[in-house]
């Protein structure tokens, strides 16, 4: 069975690309810095090689994630491993379940391979939203509900997806119950809240900016849809701001931050250059 019969949003590293052979380039050198790291901490076998691992594909979702949130500009997706580098030297502790899940679900809203998610990549997200729900926050099942309703409102969308949403809502709503789970709570006066207000409100400008997208899909040879395109960005955004100040996992979400200042820090120098000239 060919693989594009049972998933439709991969998106495979072609190496005829100067910036895929990059991004593979600079994952593996990040993987030994990790390595590096661990080691002169002092940690045993087993978490060198995690820790190590963790901390180079923290590297390729950065990368990864811009490429789903500004298609347009390869740039911006190498921007931000400026800043992902220095915040990982501070805080090494990302969490590369949730960056994966956002990838997935950035893939299903703004289809960049071309083609619609298949049932069994939306069942797939469901059980992993409801897995992320039960070992870390509830707040994972309702933004994968979120994912479901984009994917079937937006153009060309998919109707089955309002039943998966109906699903993932009762039984995030049984694990609210089940579990317990409170909420914990980013203080707002801090240098980190002030830091993501502005990017979220910068960002929020490129969001509105947006007139048109050029990209295709990997798969159709396709224009993205720039109403898609927009959802998958907001989606981003809603999901870095709840997950951050309510479910306390910011740390765990600086390479989706960096994600943001990458396309933010590519926009600015093209105004600057732009009236420079």
């Amino acid at each position: 069975m060919e693989v594009d019969k049972i998933s439709s949003i991969g998106r495979p590293l072609d190496f005829n690309y100067k910036t895929n052979k990059a991004i593979a380039i600079i994952t593996a050198i990040t993987i030994l810095v990790g390595i590096a790291f661990s080691v002169l901490n002092q940690l045993d076998f087993f978490n060198i090689i995690f820790h190590g691992v963790s901390f180079g594909f923290s590297f390729f979702l950065c990368w990864a994630i811009t490429r789903e949130i500004d298609p347009d500009n390869n740039l911006s997706a190498f921007i931000g491993l400026i800043p992902l580098l220095v915040f990982l030297a501070i805080w090494p502790e990302t969490n590369l379940a949730i960056l994966f899940w956002m990838l997935i679900s950035l893939r299903i809203i703004n289809r960049t391979s071309g083609l619609p998610a298949t049932k069994l990549d939306s069942v797939m997200l469901l059980v992993f939203s409801v897995l992320l729900s039960y070992y870390f926050s509830w707040i994972f099942g309702f933004l994968t509900a979120l994912v479901f309703l984009f994917d079937a409102k937006l153009i060309k969308g998919q109707k089955f997806q309002l039943a998966l949403a109906s699903i993932v809502t009762i039984v995030t709503l049984i694990l609210v119950i089940l579990t317990n789970q409170n909420f914990a709570l980013l203080p707002l006066l801090s240098l980190e809240s002030a830091s993501l207000l502005i990017v979220t409100i910068i960002f929020l400008m490129i969001i509105y900016g947006e007139k048109d997208v050029i990209s295709k899909g990997d798969q159709n040879n396709e224009p993205l849809y720039l109403s898609r395109l927009r959802a998958a960005q907001l989606f981003a955004l809603i999901s870095a701001l709840v997950i951050s100040f309510f479910a306390s996992y910011f740390v765990a979400l600086i390479p989706l931050w960096c994600a943001f200042i990458g396309v933010i820090l590519n926009k600015l120098s093209k105004l600057i250059f732009q009236r420079s000239i």
